[in-house]
């Protein structure tokens, strides 16, 4: 994994996240980041199904990280990092 996505893995940002401390974001905890990053709540499901790699309805560390790091480095527009802040135009 690149370095940044590890960065934001090991710090303190994803515990900043996870207030229920139980090691997932959950849809609540998704809902409140991408509000804060200013998503439109019409946007907020697909980008929370995007973050949820494999489908278990909960975000790990590893796929927020993944998908931050796709977001800055990746040159898929369709992949689902690459929509973690919703639609850029």
């Amino acid at each position: 994994m690149a370095e940044s996505a590890e960065y934001f893995n090991s710090g303190l940002h994803f515990e900043l996240l996870d207030r229920n401390k139980d090691g997932y974001l959950d849809t609540a905890e998704v809902t409140r980041l991408g509000v804060a990053m200013g998503v439109s709540l019409q946007e907020i499901g697909a980008v929370a199904a995007g973050l949820d790699g494999d489908g278990d309805g909960k975000v790990s560390r590893e796929e927020l990280g993944a998908a931050v790091h796709e977001f800055f480095y990746g040159d898929d527009p369709e992949a689902p990092g690459a929509r973690i802040f919703g639609k850029l135009d």
